[in-house]
């Protein structure tokens, strides 16, 4: 008896895990809040700094050049650090062993709206939700190697970290994150025109009663007769 209330719990936990996943993964392609960013020295009049999404690109057919010819702004700012360290060893005359080691940290942090200075993409097939989409690989001013951005499941370009969110890659080598709870997003600067065309068509035709239609009246319906007085 105790065994079968362990595996009803089992399943009503995991049902539970399965639709939380699906409600989250639901959630997918839908437009943030613009965010206004109103520095006068960064941004032109009648811009809106607005992340960058996978929605955005097919609904306005943005090619990959135009993709790589944009300018982009980092969304909160990142702080990694890479550690490594480099020993050697000697014995000395009396059998002894010396050990000596040399411990570096290497640490780059990228400011927040930091801009762009080159970037490129290429397309990718995704498995989870199954989509074509595409990887932007985006260097930034005062920076040496690339970072690489990609749709998460709301179709926000966000910056690629480990499955445990602590290591990012950074060109060729790999970079702990210090702030691993913050996701860090690409933000373009965007103007929308919108067109608006209204139309009506009156596709109906208006009806009409066959001899054999039940429903016809067969005779005219009478009136009352106003009086003149």
């Amino acid at each position: 008896m105790f065994h079968s209330r362990n595996i009803y719990l089992s399943i009503a936990l995991n049902c539970l895990w399965l639709l939380a996943c699906g409600c989250y993964v639901g959630s997918n392609y839908y437009y943030p809040e613009a965010r206004n960013y109103t520095d006068p020295g960064r941004y032109g009049g009648g811009y809106t700094a607005q992340r960058l999404t996978l929605d955005m690109i097919r609904s306005f057919g943005i090619s990959m050049g135009q993709l790589e010819s944009m300018r982009f702004y980092l969304e909160n700012g990142l702080a990694m650090q890479r550690m490594y360290a480099q020993g050697s060893s000697q014995v000395t005359a009396s059998g002894a062993l010396v050990l000596s080691r040399d411990r570096s940290r290497n640490e780059v942090v990228i400011p927040h709206l930091t801009q762009s200075v080159q970037a490129y993409a290429e397309e990718r097939m995704e498995l989870l939700p199954p989509r074509m989409s595409y990887v932007l690989h985006v260097r930034f001013a005062g920076t040496s190697s690339w970072l690489t951005f990609s749709p998460n499941l709301n179709g926000d370009f966000v910056l690629e970290k480990s499955f445990w969110r602590s290591v990012v890659q950074y060109g060729n080598m790999e970079y702990e994150s210090l702030n691993p709870e913050i996701d860090h997003y690409l933000l373009v600067n965007t103007q929308l025109f919108d067109r608006y065309r209204n139309s009506r068509e009156y596709m109906g035709v208006p009806y009409s009663y066959p001899a054999t239609d039940p429903y016809y009246p067969s005779r005219p319906l009478r009136t009352r007769r106003r009086s003149r007085y």
